[in-house]
Formats: structure tokens, sequence, C-alpha cells
């Protein structure tokens, strides 16, 4: 959850380019669970895989990534981390709607980055938090 809030957080950010971060993380939750594992089986196939292909590309032998057990388990946390952009979304869509006033006032009395976000983020977004806590 917590990974999931700072993910969240930056797709937040008012930088260029946000959008393709918001559909790379959003766009799993969309495709049905088969399509989904065959799309995470060709990423992480040892050989001819896509994501070993990039790496050699640069010049890097990749690992056996579900074979090996040093790697299955990163590469599976980072499956249910991008697999869960619906989580991301909700969480990244309620603090769009926290009002800039707040953040504003907070400022104004001297509060830092993570005061605000401690008394106002975390406070305002506790609904969808919840929410994401008893759909997951």
């Amino acid at each position: 959850m917590a990974l999931g809030l700072g993910i969240a957080m930056l797709l937040n950010l008012k930088v260029r380019g946000v959008a393709v971060w918001r559909t790379f993380f959003y766009l799993p939750s969309i495709v049905p669970i088969v399509a989904s594992s065959i799309l995470w089986i060709w990423i992480f196939t040892p050989n001819g895989g896509l994501l070993n292909n990039v790496l050699a590309s640069i010049g890097i032998h990749g690992p056996d990534w579900l074979q090996d057990e040093s790697t299955s388990k990163p590469a599976l946390i980072f499956d249910g981390l991008v697999g869960r952009g619906r989580r991301h979304d909700h969480l990244a869509r309620g603090s769009e709607s926290i009002s800039e006033s707040y953040y504003e006032a907070a400022s104004l009395d001297g509060a830092g980055v993570w005061q605000q976000f401690r008394h106002i983020t975390l406070p305002l977004l506790s609904p969808y938090i919840f929410f994401n806590l008893i759909m997951a």
C-alpha cells in the first residue's frame, strides 16, 4: 500500500510525459488476466524475452527471471505492482481532488513537503486508502 501510494504521488506530479506513465501503470489492470499472464511470460522468457533482449542490446546478459530463485521474487513483485494500476489510479485521482488552497495555506504557515503530506494528503486520502485496502 505504501509503495502504491508513493507511485500515485509520483504519477500526480505536474511534469511533462506523466500521462504516458499513467497509461503504463493503468493498462495492465484493464487487460484480462490470461492475456496479462501471456504478456508477462513473453517479457520474462529467458531466451528471446523482451526484457532480456533489451538488456542484451546494452551488453548485459539477463538472468532466467522466473526460473532463478534470486530473480523470481523481484519479477513477481514488479508484476504485482504494475498489474495493480487501478489502485494507483484511485490514489492519484484522489490526490488530484485535494484543493491546492490547503497546500498554499500550509506553506504560508511554514509547513514543509513532508508535513504537508502527513497532515493534509494522508488524512484526505484516507477514504481512498481504506477502499484500496478492502479491495486488496
